[in-house]
């Protein structure tokens, strides 16, 4: 071999061709700072996944961290109007109650569960419905709402009605809490 063709490897002094990655007797990378050297890429790969790992856990952390519940919350969302209407749908009676509901919490509550109780003339409570909405409303705002039940019982004893906002999701909590 012409000398100018060849080098000495660091770690063994054995002349290799100056082009060689790796020494082929001792097997020692001859560039320190190759991408392709795996005393190099290893520790890089090991620190991005656990850079990785730790970004996740962390995220994992927050999401998962308990949320305030409803019930701490509860006279903070509030119906703030409400009315009743009655209908025939395919000769069914209906009444249907149409409000604006308030909530005045930093909380966003999700799937809100209204509970409207129906009096007659004499103040007696003479139907009631509960329903599980899909509703979404956004800390300190309003919005309007739709419950359409059966109407069970005659006209006359659907004299005034209550609306109520029973129960409610926080809907930054992690599924299942």
């Amino acid at each position: 071999m012409d000398s100018t063709d060849t080098k000495a490897c660091h770690a063994c002094a054995e002349e290799i061709k100056r082009e060689a990655r790796v020494c082929p007797r001792c097997r020692q990378w001859q560039r320190k700072w190759s991408f392709f050297n795996p005393a190099l890429t290893f520790p890089i790969c090991f620190a991005f996944v656990g850079a990785l790992i730790i970004a996740t856990l962390m995220a994992a952390k927050g999401a998962m961290a308990p949320k305030p519940t409803f019930e701490a919350y509860r006279d903070d969302v509030f119906v703030t109007s409400s009315s009743m209407h009655f209908g025939e749908l395919r000769s069914n009676r209906t009444v249907v109650v149409v409000g604006t509901l308030t909530n005045r919490s930093p909380v966003t509550w999700k799937n809100l569960e209204v509970d409207i109780r129906f009096f007659n003339s004499a103040g007696e409570m003479a139907d009631a419905h509960s329903q599980n909405t899909r509703l979404v409303v956004l800390g300190h705002d309003e919005i309007a709402f739709r419950v359409e039940t059966k109407g069970l019982r005659p006209r006359s004893d659907y004299a005034k009605h209550e609306v109520a906002v029973r129960h409610a999701i926080n809907a930054k909590a992690w599924p299942g809490w």
